[in-house]
């Protein structure tokens, strides 16, 4: 049922750049995202055990703001700063 739902909320229109985990594998929903970001987010998501979450980021005027469905709150920063670092 999680799985679903985390596939179900990674469809949503509710960022501009949604990126889905599934299975260890990590691709880009909506919106350019950096391939070297995506192969961060692929070692870390296997690093921790993740296999199904979704990460919705919206741009805001300091940079971007991220929602994070499926990582363990104890993770989000480690998500965040591979986010910042691989952005651009």
């Amino acid at each position: 049922m999680r799985q679903t739902w985390i596939r179900f909320i990674a469809w949503l229109p509710l960022a501009d750049a949604t990126v889905l985990v599934v299975g260890g594998r990590v691709e880009a929903r909506r919106g350019l995202v950096p391939a070297r970001l995506l192969a961060e987010l692929t070692e870390l998501a296997a690093t921790h055990g993740i296999a199904t979450a979704c990460i919705h980021a919206r741009k805001t005027s300091h940079g971007f703001s991220l929602s994070l469905f499926g990582v363990p709150p104890a993770q989000h920063q480690r998500f965040r700063n591979v986010w910042a670092a691989n952005w651009r």
